[in-house]
C-alpha cells in the first residue's frame, strides 16, 4: 500500500535542490519511483497524495508549493514572489 507520509521527505527534497526550486512531475515521481518511466495518471495521483501531505504539514505555507500546470510543482520563497 502507498503510503505518501513516507516519500514527503525524497519529493520535498527534490523540489527544494531542483532549479529555480521547480521539478517535472516525473523527475518528482523519481524520488519515490525511480522505475518509474512516464508520469502516468496513477503516479501523478500519488504524487499529488505526498504533496497535499506536505501542505497539511505547512498549515498556513502551504502555498509554498505551486501546481505549474502540464509541468510538475515548483517550491515558491516569499522573496521569489516579491520579484515577480
Amino acid at each position: 500500500t502507498f503510503n505518501p507520509k513516507s516519500q514527503e521527505s525524497k519529493v520535498f527534497a527534490t523540489l527544494y535542490e531542483s532549479p529555480d526550486h521547480l521539478a517535472a512531475y516525473l523527475e518528482l515521481i523519481h524520488s519515490f519511483r525511480p522505475q518509474a518511466e512516464t508520469a502516468s495518471k496513477a503516479h501523478k495521483d500519488d504524487l499529488s497524495k505526498v504533496i497535499n501531505s506536505i501542505k497539511e504539514k505547512l498549515r498556513e505555507e502551504r502555498d509554498v508549493i505551486q501546481n505549474v500546470k502540464g509541468v510538475g510543482y515548483r517550491l515558491v520563497f516569499s522573496s521569489q514572489e516579491e520579484n515577480k
